[in-house]
């Protein structure tokens, strides 16, 4: 069952890839960026919603992560940005089973990991594709 939900993240990440495609290329750094950052708010709403506080605090940490690690993406190397989106593939696997977080719904975190990998996969393939970002300090593809 988890498989399906891995599949359906990825499937959305797929789709919103198709859709970031038409926007300005020069906004989609910032736009990659801004969506890792929301990535990790998204759980600290879970724990603010059910009233878990003390693993709102945790969560928190895990937004200024992400958060330093989009802006260091951003003004430092695309790499950055790409490996915050594999990185929070193990934030989600590592912190978020339903055991240890039930605050969080039981096929989330593997949605999460699909949309994750996905989007990591796609950053790296475009950092490494000499007509994109060239070694994670060029701009992204115009196509």
């Amino acid at each position: 069952m988890m498989f399906f939900w891995v599949m359906i993240g990825a499937a959305i990440a797929a789709v919103l890839i198709w859709f970031l495609k038409k926007i300005n290329w020069e906004k989609r750094p910032l736009t990659y960026a801004n969506m890792l950052i929301i990535a990790a708010m998204i759980y600290v709403g879970f724990a603010l919603f059910t009233g878990e506080l003390a693993w709102m605090y945790i969560e928190i940490i895990g937004v200024v992560l992400f958060f330093l690690m989009a802006l260091i993406g951003l003004k430092v190397s695309y790499w950055f940005l790409a490996f915050g989106w594999a990185a929070h593939v193990l934030w989600d696997v590592g912190l978020h089973s339903v055991e240890k977080t039930p605050f969080v719904p039981g096929w989330y975190p593997a949605a999460c990991v699909g949309f994750d990998l996905v989007i990591a996969g796609y950053l790296l393939f475009l950092i490494a594709n000499k007509g994109g970002i060239l070694h994670g300090t060029q701009t992204f593809i115009r196509k």
